[in-house]
């Protein structure tokens, strides 16, 4: 049976980094051995050097490229007109575009 490689279930990735470990480097084997704390979908690192990105975010969707901010990254850009979501999430499961099933 010749398959397209997107139709193909046992093909699961190309180019792509193989599965590896999360290291985090920590100011001394005391604290690299203390017990982390787990929240929802954090955990507590306790290391100077681990900066967390969960929480609320803001987010502007478009449905269609050419309306998407193009400036948004400039520190004066205005986005009180945004929504917010919680990362980390799926925005479709946040009422943004069709969510895929």
């Amino acid at each position: 049976m010749d398959m397209k490689e997107w139709n193909d279930p046992r093909v699961i990735g190309h180019n792509k980094i193989s599965p590896h470990t999360t290291l985090i480097s920590y100011s001394s084997p005391q604290i690299a051995l203390n017990k982390m704390e787990y929240g929802e979908y954090t955990a507590n690192f306790p290391s100077i050097w681990y900066k967390s990105l969960n929480g609320d975010w803001a987010f502007k969707w478009v449905n269609n490229v050419q309306k998407r901010p193009k400036e948004f990254y400039k520190v004066n850009f205005n986005i009180e007109s945004w929504d917010t979501i919680p990362v980390p999430s799926c925005w479709q499961q946040h009422g943004y575009g069709i969510p895929i099933i």
